[in-house]
């Protein structure tokens, strides 16, 4: 077995060619979940000021209705409604999440989190001071909070699920297509897409870059230009040193592609159905 020399592998074409192989022969872990409470803090901020900002006139006549899939144990849900409550005061808004474990769920619905991991989290201390309650070596949720989030089972790949969810004007489907095998996770985006207002916004870190990027194409999804590299960088330091040697590590922000804006946003409005 040959050794790669040591300046050959630091070399960034080396190490471009070694994730390309470990997005296409790691085996993938749907198992495995990402989360964290203002896992990326910068997309928080997008959320309430220019995106919430592109419904405003809708929003006169009706609530603003978010769909969380892939919940997990509900960290993502609840600063989606912290963020909102603080930024956005009177918002009309109710959160839809749905995640394939019934565990997780009941997880997600106690609100109860082990107070290391929200310690170490990104959410600022004052917010975090109005938004729970601590209880011993717990964070509660605090009861309004948990009142704008309802929890229900759904399988991303079933051939019904665009009938067991919601349609949202926000859909967020984050850390969890790049631990599909990406035939599932194409099958996936499709339905994700499916439960997408006429007029939406898709939130999707975690994902394939060579496939977000095709699919947003194919389905007709714009990326929106909301602090691109900075959400991008914050995604570099929760997957901390996944690249190159993990699927699911990403990889520097590159500006001199010319494909840079679409492969590295989050953030994706839908203006259309989609014809495919």
């Amino acid at each position: 077995m040959s050794v790669i020399p040591q300046w050959l592998a630091r070399t960034y074409r080396y190490k471009q060619l070694r994730y390309k192989a470990a997005i296409h022969f790691q085996r993938r872990n749907s198992w495995q979940t990402i989360t964290q409470f203002f896992r990326l803090p910068t997309q928080y901020s997008v959320l309430a000021g220019p995106v919430v900002e592109l419904f405003e006139s809708e929003l006169r006549h009706r609530r603003l209705e978010i769909v969380v899939i892939g919940s997990s144990s509900g960290e993502e849900v609840y600063s989606i409604i912290a963020a909102l409550l603080r930024n956005r005061p009177g918002l009309d808004f109710h959160v839809f999440a749905y995640d394939i474990s019934a565990e997780v769920l009941e997880r997600a619905e106690s609100a109860h989190y082990d107070s290391a991991a929200v310690l170490k989290s990104h959410i600022p201390e004052n917010l975090r001071d109005t938004c729970m309650d601590r209880l011993d070596d717990e964070f509660v949720v605090k009861e309004p909070l948990r009142r704008f989030a309802t929890f229900a089972k759904a399988d991303i790949l079933s051939s019904n699920f665009i009938t067991e969810i919601k349609q949202g004007d926000i859909v967020f489907a984050q850390n969890l297509l790049f631990n599909l095998d990406r035939s599932k996770a194409k099958h996936a985006f499709k339905n994700i897409v499916s439960v997408m207002r006429p007029r939406s916004v898709l939130f999707c870190e975690g994902m394939d870059l060579d496939l977000r990027t095709r699919l947003t194409r194919q389905f007709g999804l714009e990326p929106l230009e909301y602090e691109i590299e900075k959400i991008h960088e914050d995604g570099r330091v929760s997957r901390r040193n996944g690249w190159p040697y993990h699927y699911w590590g990403l990889e520097p922000f590159a500006r001199n592609r010319n494909d840079w804006r679409r492969r590295y946003s989050t953030i994706f409005l839908k203006q259309t159905n989609p014809t495919s």
